[in-house]
């Protein structure tokens, strides 16, 4: 079995430096709101009601929820790239079939795709793209690559 350290840092060097640089839009959390109670994890609507001038907060709690644009490094590869025996092994296995028109992403560890919200995506060549069915490929139990669906999502960003 290969050195699971040495073949990450293989790949996250080979990224770097061959990889499409590609913009993460992800939801930013913000700050707790007064209204969430610690003990049963709700929020509590009365408690806004008693403070009508508060800052409302979102579903989970949270105030200045926002989004923050992270510069990514990946592999964006269109299903018309991979081979037969790619899509056999790597795409079907790890995030199932791709549809004509998606693209697969693959890349490195340090940027966490695994718990995106549905708000978030994928911006690449001035398209928006959905991060569906993101997996982890492991060498033992080191996380080498994240791999992922990547569906279109409307028109270009810059008509």
């Amino acid at each position: 079995m290969a050195n699971p350290k040495k073949a990450k840092r293989i790949f996250d060097k080979n990224i770097n430096r061959y990889g499409q640089s590609t913009i993460l839009h992800k939801a930013s959390k913000g700050q707790r709101c007064p209204c969430f109670n610690q003990n049963t994890g709700y929020c509590n609507p009365q408690w806004h009601r008693d403070n009508p001038k508060a800052p409302e907060c979102d579903e989970e709690g949270y105030i200045d929820a926002g989004f923050e644009d992270i510069e990514v490094k990946a592999f964006i590869l269109p299903k018309s790239d991979l081979d037969r025996k790619v899509i056999n092994e790597a795409v079907l296995s790890q995030i199932g079939i791709l549809d004509k028109d998606d693209y697969m992403y693959i890349g490195k560890t340090d940027i966490d795709i695994l718990n995106l919200s549905n708000t978030d995506y994928l911006i690449y060549e001035n398209k928006r793209w959905q991060i569906l069915s993101p997996d982890t490929y492991k060498l033992g139990d080191i996380s080498i690559v994240y791999v992922a669906r990547l569906k279109p999502l409307g028109s270009d960003l810059y008509e």
